[in-house]
């Protein structure tokens, strides 16, 4: 969900493509508990995938958050 955001209203800046986006209105779109969506991020964080910011996400790998998404959906 945050790749396609990413593509869809993200702002391609030096390093990434930005989101203007808060952890609360991630968990409302992707139906998940803002506990979830918060340990997510910091996960993703300390992977370099993304950088948090105040009401901001740089997403500096999309590809990354994908493959990494796709490796944990398989069995």
């Amino acid at each position: 969900m945050l790749v396609g955001l990413a593509t869809g209203i993200g702002e391609k800046v030096a390093g990434g493509v930005e989101l203007k986006i808060r952890n609360e209105e991630l968990a409302n779109e992707a139906n998940l508990s803002l506990f979830s969506v918060s340990r997510l991020i910091s996960e993703w964080h300390r992977n370099g995938l993304l950088l948090k910011g105040r009401g901001k996400i740089l997403l500096r790998s999309p590809e990354g958050l994908l493959r990494r998404a796709y490796n944990q959906a398989e069995p």
